[in-house]
């Protein structure tokens, strides 16, 4: 038979108070019967108790560890991703380094055009003034 989903929920925190008050003892995990658990629970070497802690704990250990799968994939996508952008950053430098070199150049070249344009200009008028004398 079905129980009410309220009396489900008054079981579920009558075993939790219970469970409470026993300072959460887990010796219901070994056994049902916590006098005889005590006894089994001494004569349990230390080992096997902390395996079973651990197998109790071991969805959460479960889940942590795929967390940490899960963000140990991430930051190997952000790493590839920083070298990729490292890439381009270095490629991006060279083209500014050859671009400056080519401004030099070029206004290297506009200056001595510029120059060439002012003596042309001046002997054009050294020319003319003698040409109208």
């Amino acid at each position: 038979p079905l129980l009410s989903r309220r009396r489900r929920a008054v079981a579920r925190r009558s075993w939790f108070e219970e469970w409470k008050q026993t300072g959460f003892d887990l010796s219901f995990l070994f056994n049902y019967e916590p006098d005889k658990a005590e006894k089994e629970l001494a004569d349990v070497d230390s080992e096997s108790l902390l395996y079973a802690v651990r197998d109790v704990l071991g969805s959460q250990e479960r889940a942590m560890q795929s967390k940490v799968a899960g963000l140990e994939s991430q930051l190997g996508h952000a790493k590839d991703r920083e070298a990729t952008f490292q890439g381009k950053i270095e490629g991006l430098q060279t083209e500014l380094e050859q671009a400056q070199r080519r401004e030099s150049v070029l206004g290297r070249s506009l200056t001595k055009a510029m120059e060439r344009e002012r003596d042309l200009a001046g002997r054009w008028e050294g020319a003319r003034e003698e040409y109208d004398n």
